[in-house]
């Protein structure tokens, strides 16, 4: 397959992506943050994976301070898992924040999904509180960083 990443503000994810068009659940697209958050009017950024009318993945960030945002949204679809798509996505949202002007960038890691923290550990990423790398016992997840040149 052949992904391409888009940046889209929503009003274009909806225009593009209509409802029920593109393989695209709406209902599992936007659960963690309100949707007026990942708009461009207030500091967010949404990509999507697609391949044609194929979507693998999207992920979204959300303003949280002046400089730094949190990726509130990262799925990458179970059959396209282990093909470089959740990679491409994560640059995408990186090259975005930095274009944004984030210098920080913080995501929450689940204890259950050591899959996860390596993929962000692999991307720069690095927790926040040092006891978080070696907890595995539930709880609200761990948060990690990355601290992006100026």
């Amino acid at each position: 397959m052949s992904w391409a990443v888009h940046v889209l503000t929503l009003a274009e994810l909806k225009r593009r992506m209509p409802r029920g068009q593109g393989s695209l659940d709406w209902a599992e697209l936007l659960t963690t943050h309100d949707r007026s958050a990942y708009s461009a009017e207030a500091g967010g950024c949404f990509v999507v994976a697609r391949d044609g009318p194929a979507v693998g993945g999207w992920a979204g960030f959300v303003r949280v301070a002046p400089k730094g945002c949190e990726i509130g949204q990262f799925v990458v679809r179970d059959e396209y898992r282990g093909k470089g798509l959740g990679t491409r996505l994560m640059q995408g949202l990186l090259n975005e924040a930095r274009r944004m002007g984030y210098g920080r960038v913080v995501s929450r890691i689940e204890p259950w999904c050591p899959e996860w923290r390596a993929f962000y550990k692999g991307h720069g990423f690095v927790f926040v509180n040092e006891e978080d790398e070696d907890n595995d016992s539930g709880g609200s997840g761990a948060a990690m960083e990355l601290v992006m040149d100026e």
